[in-house]
């Protein structure tokens, strides 16, 4: 027998009663109130399953990815909580900085000082802030090629014989 909801405008009450199928559209009376009640449309969510997922009625054929649709499911090895389609190509390394984007960046921020110096000697300081950012992103890629060099730059392992061994072990006494 199926499930059906019954609403009481008297009381304001929702109940449900498990009737057969041909009694389900006349009046029941409602447990509280003894009122008569009637059958209201149930609240529950169409769903179909495609690829194994549950699916909403209507389905657009598109997928959930944490919050986000996307057009296939992960079907290959990616890290935890990535999808392909929303992390993208990965970018390398920062590239470093040329010879001429660096007096490129230099002329720019005397340009940019002179201004903020002219500026201030007359009503007040005007900010460019396309041009702060367009500096403050070239120091911070600056600043991270330098990073990147130090760390190449670490000690290597000394791996020369020296008296105590031979060939990188060390001698039997």
């Amino acid at each position: 027998m199926p499930l059906y909801e019954y609403y009481c405008e008297h009381c304001h009450g929702v109940f449900e009663l498990l009737r057969p199928a041909r009694e389900a559209s006349t009046a029941q009376p409602c447990p509280e109130c003894d009122d008569d009640s009637r059958r209201i449309a149930s609240n529950f969510q169409a769903f179909v399953f495609r690829d194994g997922y549950p699916r909403k009625i209507p389905d657009d054929g598109t997928y959930w990815h944490l919050g986000t649709k996307v057009s296939e499911p992960v079907n290959k090895a990616v890290q935890a909580n990535e999808h392909p389609e929303l992390v993208g190509k990965k970018r390398g390394p920062t590239p470093l900085p040329t010879a001429e984007e660096r007096d490129a960046h230099e002329t720019l921020a005397t340009e940019y000082a002179d201004n903020q110096a002219r500026s201030a000697e007359g009503a007040g300081r005007v900010v460019d802030p396309t041009l702060e950012k367009k500096l403050n992103s070239f120091g911070a890629r600056v600043a991270a090629t330098s990073r990147r060099r130090q760390l190449k730059r670490r000690r290597k392992p000394n791996t020369e014989t020296t008296a105590r061994t031979v060939s990188g072990k060390h001698k039997k006494s």
